[in-house]
């Protein structure tokens, strides 16, 4: 059996009691040093968590009764169903934008795997977005029939705080401005979708001043906004060249700021209104090569973007009578759209243009079946006494039972639109 050893000799005693007491002090420091770093951590997550409650600060129980209330008082048909649709679109909203800050603010901070540079991208495009919804409140906060029905469109246009945080920084935001300023921007940014949403008269009258209001503040993303919703309204108008021209301007000063969404926006608008409307098809080309460049450059080759892109291009090859070429990305626009979220107005609204470009293209059973599929995505999304689903039921009608049916439709439809004291014209076209 082995010996026990010798306990340490009154002379060696000190300096064991002393290593002890020092290994025990390493410990004690080395536990609270991470004791402390534990706690900054803690706090760290708490601020970042602090910074994605600011949305509740704007989408408050007092913003929410605002919404609903002024819907339901608009007089609009289903009042109710759309102030509820509005409501779950911005809560929607709310609840991502909160994740995102939290989130971009806890890599950046807390984990040090977000770039500050980028992260700074990421909270001017975040706040760019909460800038969207405070302009949304604006104009709920003066109801009419036709901002009540346009209120789903404008919750789901508000800019995804998801995009915000992408594995690249593609879309580089400018710092917005503070204080009042941040204010005035606010204003005229609600001029800016009140002008987006009206049609008729007037609407052209809006978007030429909420452009100049714009160009006042200086803004660049604004700036772009602006003048492509002016761009749209002229071409409404029939006036293709200065539409044209307004819609180069927006895509110059998305460009220059290296905004790709907005550039990518204009370029497609100028496809379709250069190649198309105004018979250059050369030009018409470089718009849609502009266009593919900035969705490159946003990794956008299957989004809603991409679906436009595709059905801009067919319907410049359809004018130019390259019809194997127009239905080459006509067929890749609806394969794209295929596979992107329904619940979405921006998706509604392709199938329904997919729909008149394969009726171009002679394939009516094709066109049937995508305004069937978007009347039945149309009444989940808005509900069925909606504005846009009595004008998509319309197109339906006239695709299956020919002129007779659609005129019969289009009149009881328009009978009832008018009554709802919109601009029927804008939502229902008569046939011939």
């Amino acid at each position: 059996m082995a010996e026990s050893p010798a306990p340490p000799s009154p002379a060696v005693r000190p300096i064991v009691r002393w290593g002890v007491a020092a290994i025990a002090a390493i410990g004690v420091s080395v536990l609270g040093v991470w004791g402390g770093r534990a706690i900054i951590l803690r706090q760290r997550l708490g601020g970042c968590d602090d910074l994605g409650a600011r949305v509740d600060t704007v989408w408050t129980a007092d913003a929410r009764d605002l919404v609903l209330d002024g819907i339901r008082r608009s007089g609009a048909v289903d009042a109710d169903g759309i102030a509820e649709r509005t409501s779950a679109r911005i809560d929607e909203f709310a609840a991502r934008w909160h994740e995102v800050r939290a989130t971009a603010c806890a890599d950046a901070e807390v984990e040090l795997t977000l770039d500050h540079a980028y992260y700074a991208q990421v909270t001017w495009c975040l706040d760019d977005a909460l800038l969207g919804l405070e302009a949304l409140l604006g104009e709920a906060a003066r109801p009419t029939r036709a901002t009540a029905y346009r209120s789903i469109d404008a919750a789901a246009e508000l800019t995804s705080p998801t995009a915000c945080r992408r594995a690249t920084p593609t879309v580089r935001w400018p710092r917005l401005p503070e204080g009042s300023e941040r204010s005035h921007l606010r204003d005229v940014r609600t001029a800016v979708q009140v002008a987006a949403a009206s049609r008729g008269d007037g609407a052209l009258a809006r978007a030429t001043e909420a452009l100049a209001d714009a160009e006042a503040v200086g803004w660049a993303p604004l700036v772009s906004t602006a003048a492509r919703v002016l761009c749209l309204r002229q071409a409404e108008d029939g006036d293709l060249e200065r539409a044209a021209a307004t819609c180069t301007r927006a895509h110059a000063e998305a460009r220059a700021q290296a905004l790709h969404d907005l550039a990518a926006d204009a370029a497609i608008d100028l496809t379709r209104i250069v190649g198309v409307g105004l018979g250059r098809a050369d030009d018409g080309q470089s718009w849609a090569r502009d266009a593919g460049v900035a969705l490159d450059e946003l990794g956008e080759a299957e989004g809603p973007r991409a679906v436009r892109w595709m059905a801009a291009r067919g319907a410049l090859a359809q004018h130019a009578g390259a019809w194997a070429q127009a239905r080459a990305d006509h067929e890749r626009a609806l394969a794209i759209a295929a596979g992107l979220d329904t619940a979405d107005p921006v998706i509604v609204a392709l199938l329904d243009g997919l729909a008149e470009d394969l009726e171009g293209l002679g394939d009516g059973a094709g066109a049937l079946a995508i305004r069937e599929r978007a009347v039945a995505e149309a009444e989940v999304l808005y509900g069925e006494g909606h504005p846009r689903v009595v004008s998509l039921r319309v197109g339906l009608a006239r695709a299956r039972g020919g002129d007779r049916a659609a005129a019969e439709v289009t009149r009881a439809a328009l009978a009832l639109v008018q009554a709802w004291s919109v601009d029927a014209e804008a939502l229902v076209a008569m046939p011939d």
